[in-house]
């Protein structure tokens, strides 16, 4: 009996000798983010370019009694995306502008589109309904999965 004690007693100690230089081992370095190429689009292992990290959704309400209503469009910290938007619409994948995020850029020549909204719907491209299948049927011949440029419709937001 006096044997199985120390047994268990030992064997503890080495576990947690090894915890607590698992511990202090240093965690592996993230994978490098990619950055924008501007071709991401094409690259099926690209997921995200300049995503903010994923997170939990909540919302901070000014006060218990708005909290237990529970409708955010009440607080005064809530703020709508919906509304008229700056849109630029382009037929072709190459011929989107690839700044459209910078603060310096021209808009003033671009439309204006609903959010939400459908673009085929407010003015922009030929709307397309598929019951089976996919809407770019025929443009996969020449290498599946590639996406193709041509007729690869694009829309910029921009508030």
């Amino acid at each position: 009996m006096r044997k199985m004690i120390l047994t268990a007693v030992l064997t503890g100690l080495v576990l947690s000798a090894n915890a607590a230089k698992v511990k202090k081992q240093a965690a592996p370095a993230p994978a490098p983010k990619p950055q924008a190429t501007f071709t991401e689009w094409k690259d099926l292992q690209v997921n995200d370019v300049n995503r903010f990290p994923m997170h939990a959704h909540f919302f901070a309400f000014e006060n218990p009694e708005l909290a237990l209503k529970g409708d955010m469009t009440k607080s005064e910290r809530f703020v709508s995306l919906h509304g008229q938007w700056k849109f630029k619409w382009v037929e072709n994948a190459d011929q989107r502008p690839t700044d459209f995020y910078s603060v310096s850029l021209d808009d003033s020549q671009w439309g204006t589109m609903p959010v939400p909204g459908m673009w085929e719907l407010n003015g922009y491209g030929d709307a397309e309904y598929v019951n089976s299948g996919f809407a770019w049927r025929g443009h996969f011949n020449e290498a599946p999965p590639a996406v193709p440029v041509k007729d690869n419709h694009v829309g910029s937001y921009r508030k």
